[in-house]
């Protein structure tokens, strides 16, 4: 596979303006588009929509608002594949690595975030106003990275769509994350929202504990519905008690370089699961059998054996993004519905943001979070601050959950 990092020389940028790099994982989009420095910082929205967890499989999608007038040139669409999204805008993915690139919706353009080459514009604006700092002396001076982030750009608008999430999806481990507005350090997360959706969660997760309802099986599929299957628990031995943490699947977060790449956003969300543990009928699940044993082609679209007519209508594409890494999606709408990795033989990784539990968009009845934080050596750690910011999120809210779901057993035991 190409690498992430161009190695090819760029055209000249006009004045006082800065490169905004887009690259996917495969290089079908590799573009430059020249961002005044007037223009910085650009807005970053994050949407927690149940449509975009749907069609890109992760908790939430992360944006650049392009600035106004500015928009992709069409020999860089033209090799970009449109997908259905909703009646007023259209959304362009890479063909072949799938990643997210632009969402048309009218009065402008989005690109996914995870596509932007941030060393290459941080590196520009640093040598440009003396703003920036290399990421070593950065990691000692707190206040100087906060200022850093804010040239290149910010989080502002209000929070979309949360009331999709039923649970308030990604955004309970967010409240850290500051957004800028008319010149105010705000919060991005409403006040008092952590505090009441954990009210809302330990309250639905300790309902289950008392009904030992924890068998049966969870929906997930992607938004267009050509792909639709099951995870089931595992079987219980006659020893194991009906508690919370035995019964999840291990959900992460992920943010590294090929993540972001191959989506188009800055953070993937992805459940680990047994083969076992996956139900579907018909054409997906005798596809899945061979994706299983190894028998899919090589060409970008999936194919079963002898290249039969059942294979098409699966509406599944294959990626490689490493070796002995598959990525597949669906030839609908993109979403990435499954990871399948060579050297981890009988287990599969499913897109979380796919899953359709009762509880709400964490899925919290059924997995068990964790993110994984890229390399501090790595070359490229894209938006490291969101991740950062992410990962201390999600510790307070994993103490805070346990510690009140044992409050309440403490509780129940007296009584």
């Amino acid at each position: 596979m190409p690498s992430p990092s161009p190695s090819r020389s760029r055209s000249p940028l006009p004045p006082a303006s800065f490169p905004l790099s887009l690259i996917c994982h495969c290089h079908t989009l590799d573009l430059t588009l020249p961002i005044s420095r007037s223009s910085l910082p650009l807005p970053a929205p994050i949407c927690h929509c149940t449509r975009c967890r749907t069609h890109f499989s992760s908790l939430f999608s992360t944006w650049l608002h392009l600035p106004t007038q500015l928009s992709p040139p069409h020999p860089a669409l033209d090799k970009l594949v449109q997908y259905p999204f909703t009646p007023r805008t259209k959304l362009y993915a890479c063909p072949t690595c799938g990643a997210t690139c632009f969402l048309d919706f009218g009065a402008g353009w989005l690109v996914g975030s995870g596509v932007v080459d941030w060393g290459l514009l941080r590196g520009a604006v640093a040598e440009e106003t003396g703003e920036g700092k290399t990421r070593a002396e950065v990691s000692m001076e707190g206040a100087k990275k906060r200022e850093w982030k804010d040239v290149l750009m910010r989080r502002g608008g209000e929070y979309c769509a949360l009331e999709h999430t039923g649970d308030g999806g990604a955004a309970v481990w967010m409240s850290g994350i500051e957004k800028r507005e008319a010149g105010q350090d705000l919060r991005l997360v409403p006040d008092g929202f952590g505090e009441e959706m954990m009210a809302s969660t330990r309250g639905k997760l300790e309902e289950l504990r008392i009904r030992g309802d924890w068998d049966g099986r969870v929906r997930f599929g992607c938004g267009c519905g050509k792909v639709v299957a099951y995870v089931m628990r595992g079987e219980r031995g006659a020893e194991e008690q009906r508690n919370v943490e035995s019964r999840k699947f291990r959900a992460v977060l992920v943010g590294d370089v090929d993540e972001r790449r191959c989506s188009g956003f800055e953070v993937g969300a992805w459940m680990e699961v047994q083969w076992r543990n996956v139900r579907c009928d018909g054409e997906l699940g005798r596809f899945l059998e061979e994706v299983k044993m190894g028998q899919v082609g090589d060409s970008g679209v999936t194919i079963r054996a002898q290249e039969s007519k059942d294979a098409s209508s699966c509406r599944l594409k294959l990626y490689r993004s490493a070796p002995g890494t598959e990525r597949y999606s669906c030839s609908g709408c993109g979403a990435r519905v499954f990871v399948m990795e060579r050297k981890r033989p009988g287990w599969l990784k499913i897109g979380a943001g796919l899953l359709k539990s009762e509880m709400g968009a964490r899925a919290e009845d059924w997995l068990d979070w964790s993110i994984d934080v890229p390399d501090e050596d790595a070359e490229d750690r894209g938006e490291e601050e969101l991740v950062e910011d992410l990962k201390k999120g999600m510790d307070i809210w994993s103490k805070g959950l346990k510690e009140g779901l044992a409050r309440i057993d403490s509780i129940n035991d007296i009584l």
